[in-house]
């Protein structure tokens, strides 16, 4: 950030502009995906946009006056769920491929817990746009 207060001032409200619009595309993103439990599009998309937001906080910590780790280590643990439906999700398609010898109770059971690990990831995005969106106002004097 610059060393002029007016121009931190304007880095400083660029800086929480951009990560409002990232939280709130992040949980229109979650929402849609807890609405529609059928739908791996949307839950792809909602962890792509949690991503991003995560990033971007985690880029941002320090700088404003503000402090993300609380809101990167949430975002991460949501993370952690969606990245275990994904990642059963490949190799259920995987293994699922008709041109595989996969074993049919193998398929089945890569099924169950591919859709239990979905219920869970979209539990957890429910429980996350629950929260309050993330504070990113910021204290002391440079306001």
């Amino acid at each position: 950030l610059a060393h002029n207060a007016a121009t931190r001032r304007r880095q400083g409200h660029a800086i929480r502009s951009r990560l409002a619009t990232l939280d709130h595309d992040a949980r229109t993103a979650a929402g849609a995906a807890v609405a529609a439990p059928d739908d791996a599009v949307l839950l792809h998309r909602a962890r792509i946009r949690l991503k991003r937001l995560r990033y971007a906080l985690a880029a941002a910590d320090g700088l404003a006056g503000l402090t993300t780790a609380t809101a990167v280590a949430r975002l991460r643990r949501v993370q952690r769920a969606l990245g275990a439906a994904a990642d059963l999700a490949v190799v259920l398609a995987i293994t699922g491929d008709s041109g595989t010898s996969a074993d049919p109770a193998l398929v089945r059971a890569l099924a169950d817990e591919h859709a239990a690990a979905a219920r869970a990831a979209r539990a957890s995005l429910a429980a996350w746009t629950a929260t309050a969106p993330i504070t990113l106002d910021t204290p002391g004097p440079d306001r």
